[in-house]
């Protein structure tokens, strides 16, 4: 498939709230620690990113495209950071590993909220 059809098929793939922030929490947010080896979610993280969500699906709809936008708006808005060209670098590895993650390959979206 090609990438423009690949990305027209997003825009047809429905995503409701809870499946998007399950991607973000089980992905870009998941956090694990060293201490006990516990999995804990990077709260700041997840609202900032479920902030560009809220964003994008009012204009792109409540799709797999706006949950990808939302992704790309984060990678490359990283000036006001103190190393912005590392935060991107590490913003795009995290993105791309998300992209590869089970829940956004088989992203299957119901029940638009």
């Amino acid at each position: 498939m090609s990438r423009s059809k690949e990305w027209q098929s997003w825009m047809q793939t429905r995503l409701n709230n809870d499946q998007v922030e399950q991607f973000f929490r089980s992905t870009i947010c998941k956090v694990v620690t060293k201490q006990k080896q516990m999995v804990k979610t990077n709260e700041k993280q997840l609202e900032n990113l479920i902030s560009g969500w809220d964003r994008e699906k009012m204009d792109l709809g409540h799709n797999k495209w706006a949950l990808y936008n939302c992704l790309t708006h984060w990678a490359t808005h990283t000036n006001d950071l103190k190393s912005p060209e590392v935060a991107r670098y590490n913003r795009e590895i995290a993105i791309s590993n998300a992209m590869n993650h089970q829940l956004f390959t088989s992203m299957i979206g119901e029940n638009v909220i």
